[in-house]
């Protein structure tokens, strides 16, 4: 399910004129949510985005990272 989301998400930024910039993925304590992070990220860099991995922290701390990186 994560891949497919994931999938989306770079579908989308390829839609938007966004491939090839970089991509931040956060991942909080919840069971497991680093190896979904892990999965999202082969998937867009398989789509040529650049992962950014935020270290892992609560889930609303990942949107106040750059927007322009």
């Amino acid at each position: 399910m994560c891949a497919f989301c994931a999938q989306g998400a770079a579908d989308y930024l390829k839609e938007k004129g966004l491939a090839g910039r970089g991509v931040y993925i956060g991942y909080d304590y919840r069971f497991a949510s680093e190896d979904f992070a892990a999965a999202a990220a082969e998937v867009l860099a398989a789509n040529g985005h650049q992962s950014l991995p935020v270290a892992q922290s609560n889930t609303n701390s990942v949107r106040f990272f750059r927007r322009d990186h």
